[in-house]
């Protein structure tokens, strides 16, 4: 008998068959519940490598035993003629064919109701629907690119005005820009009936427009037209396109309704607009210096345009040292010049969205933040298609406490813009602080297949690593994310905090960024250099900035220059305290250092007042759902600035059973007086061997503990 015959006889075939199909479903099903049990990443991995080497020795089992009646023997010791592998044949078809049918529903299931790049299964596409591509520029130089996509923006934001009509998110819907993608596969992405898509052509004064309105259910053109006419009227073609989408939907979908006229001023002004606007959008510090200057330009030749004085403002608000945004100008003299920019662009239009929506990030914060989501709230009635107003307006919302309401505004704008970034990050992160990691996973799924930035995707999953206690995988994952995108700060300083959890200072130096390498020198050498912290986070910068100069203050003792910073730059304690009292916010920021200052110069009223802040902070932050791990981490530093060993001993554990590591648990200077404490060495002894498994790990040496001898340690409680 041949060999082929042999093995089929003794249903080697199909005993592989059906391992394979039993181990199919067993990924499948690890894959649904491995979130649910916060399972990492090795598990899966682990769980397919045994199946693939257990699959021989079942093969090997098979060939050499058979099932008889008896039970297991021999193939050798079996009579050919008693021979039972013809039943066994037929038992393992229906297994077979049992799982087969699994699998076959497992993958409809998926399909349907699985995070994918489609909409979500049930979500029914509404004929009110439509996405406007970024149009393609046909110019002679293709130079007009930015000039395209501002007038694409310009349509999207004339169609937000209609309502009922669901306008699918800028960020999503130019994501398909140099792409040839069927334009059915576009409206199946963005959960769109309808798609508006066409070209620019540019030369001189002339200007060539071309649309088209498809149907994305049957690629039917609802319309399709051809404008050539002066630059001076692309006001008027743009009016005229809308108006043919609106026309050519209105008899059964969206019923009559006048659309405003777009804002007409010189046609230079115009392009100049457009282009800044883009650059706008781009977020890069260099890019937006430049739009400022190209809005100062537009300004000259019409100062009354109020597109124009709005995203100067804008421009401004962005160029400024506040939280969240990207320059170093102090913003105590940023947001009053873009306050004058916004009042006179509403008293020009009242409705413009956008000055609403800038009005409510330049609010006072000492004003509390109630005004701030007024304007942001007006800003969204008047288009609630402005994503980055219904982004602001879910951050008000979360920092006032409303969480809820911020989770449901980030769900929403992401059913519209799926691809938008910082929409998908803030939602994610909610996610991770409530330590609901399956359905963060889900969103950073849908995210990743429906083409969104593979940086952030590996971020994102860093951030969910870290919450998850998985150091290790959270390092591969950070490294990932940078280099696909270097520059990123945000980035760069959540691994550095990582980096430094682990004991690797040197590669958090390596960062580059300001702190990052004053630490750094700090942990080796005893001193730093304060030329680039302090060229970096000037003097008057955001408080949170203040951090990083209280901190390095503290390492190195000089506590005076912690007090006189506050005194000169932020205006004394009161005016400090009452303006970012971080009851909204996660962590403490600077208010460890400066009342360990305090406490350590003698200062009992100030240090008390400090005190009695933290003490609110941290009750607010206890009742919401953010970061637990730094909640803790700050009542750790306030029992430790009390002098309550019992109380850090709590806060300790608290932080051990979220799965935190750290190479040098009392490095921080409030907490190093504590670092011999024998009541926290059990917890410290944890934290420790997790970071050294995690270097194990990553194939990095065993950390050595440092010796700080340039690093004197703040006298314990009591002492002055």
């Amino acid at each position: 008998m041949s060999l082929f015959k042999e093995l089929k006889r003794r249903n080697v075939f199909r005993v592989g068959i059906t391992y394979a199909a039993a181990g199919w479903v067993l990924l499948q099903v690890l894959d649904v519940v491995a979130p649910l049990f916060e399972l990492p990443d090795w598990v899966a991995r682990l769980v397919f490598v045994l199946l693939a080497i257990g699959l021989v020795p079942t093969l090997l089992f098979a060939w050499a035993f058979e099932i008889t009646p008896e039970g297991i023997k021999r193939e050798h010791e079996v009579d050919r003629s008693e021979s039972a592998t013809h039943h066994t044949a037929k038992r393992l078809d229906q297994v077979t064919i049992g799982l087969l049918v699994l699998v076959v529903a497992i993958v409809i299931l998926d399909r349907s109701m699985g995070p994918g790049d489609r909409a979500p299964a049930g979500a029914d596409v509404s004929d009110k629907s439509i996405a406007v591509l970024a149009f393609e520029d046909l110019s002679q130089e293709g130079d007009q690119a930015w000039f395209a996509e501002g007038l694409s923006e310009e349509l999207l934001n004339l169609l937000a005005q209609v309502p009922d009509l669901q306008v699918a998110g800028r960020t999503s819907s130019f994501a398909f820009k140099g792409q040839q993608r069927d334009l059915r596969e576009i409206g199946e992405i963005l959960n769109v009936a309808h798609v508006l898509e066409g070209s620019v052509r540019k030369a001189g004064n002339r200007i060539r427009v071309t649309a088209q309105l498809v149907n994305t259910a049957d690629g039917y053109h609802l319309f399709s037209q051809t404008y050539d006419d002066e630059l001076s009227d692309i006001f008027g073609v743009q009016d005229d396109i809308a108006r043919q989408i609106t026309d050519a939907l209105k008899a059964q979908l969206i019923g009559e309704h006048a659309l405003d006229e777009t804002a007409v001023t010189d046609p230079r002004t115009y392009e100049l607009y457009l282009e800044a606007r883009q650059k706008l959008h781009t977020r890069n510090g260099e890019e937006m210096a430049q739009a400022s200057e190209l809005l100062d330009a537009a300004l000259i030749i019409d100062p009354d345009y109020a597109p124009a004085l709005a995203q100067k403002a804008l421009a401004i608000a962005l160029l400024s040292d506040g939280p969240g945004f990207y320059g170093d100008v102090p913003q105590d003299l940023a947001f009053p010049e873009a306050r004058k920019l916004l009042d006179k662009a509403l008293s020009i239009d009242p409705e413009l969205a956008e000055a609403h929506a800038i009005l409510g990030i330049i609010h006072p914060a000492s004003e509390g933040p109630e005004p701030a989501i007024a304007h942001l709230r007006r800003a969204v009635a008047i288009n609630p298609n402005l994503d980055n107003a219904n982004l602001w307006l879910a951050a008000q919302l979360g920092d006032s406490g409303r969480d809820e309401e911020e989770v449901q505004l980030l769900e929403k704008v992401l059913a519209r813009d799926p691809l938008f970034t910082p929409a998908f990050t803030n939602l994610v992160y909610v996610y991770t602080d409530r330590r609901q990691f399956d359905r963060g996973s889900a969103l950073i799924d849908r995210f990743e297949r429906a083409g969104g930035s593979p940086s952030m995707v590996a971020a994102t999953r860093a951030n969910q690593a870290v919450a998850l206690g998985r150091y290790a995988d959270a390092t591969r994952l950070y490294e990932r994310s940078l280099e696909l995108q270097p520059a990123n700060p945000n980035v760069r300083n959540a691994y550095g905090s990582v980096l430094r959890s682990l004991g690797n200072y040197e590669a958090m130096r390596d960062l580059g960024m300001a702190h990052l390498v004053a630490y750094y020198e700090l942990y080796t050498t005893g001193s730093y250099d304060p030329e680039p912290v302090e060229n970096t986070y000037p003097p008057g910068a955001h408080p949170n900035f203040f951090a990083a100069h209280s901190h390095l203050y503290a390492l190195t003792r000089n506590f005076r220059k912690t007090i006189d910073v506050v005194e000169t730059d932020y205006g004394g304690l009161d005016e400090l305290l009452s303006t970012h009292p971080q009851t909204g916010s996660e962590g403490l920021s600077f208010m460890p250092f400066l009342a360990l200052a305090y406490r350590e110069l003698g200062h009992e009223p100030e240090f008390e007042q400090t005190m009695a802040a933290i003490r609110k902070a941290l009750d607010a932050q206890q009742q919401r759902p953010v970061n637990k791990r730094n909640v803790w981490f700050g009542e750790a530093s306030f029992a430790a600035l009390r002098g309550d060993v019992a109380a850090m001993q709590a806060a300790c554990q608290k932080i051990v059973d979220l799965g935190d590591v750290d190479a040098e648990p009392a490095l921080d200077p409030v907490t190093r007086p504590y670092a011999n404490e024998p009541a926290l060495q059990p917890c410290f002894d944890t934290l420790r061997a997790r970071a050294q498994a995690a270097r194990a790990e990553l194939g990095w040496p065993p950390y050595e503990p440092m010796i700080l001898d340039g690093l004197q340690d703040a006298s314990p409680r009591g002492a002055r």
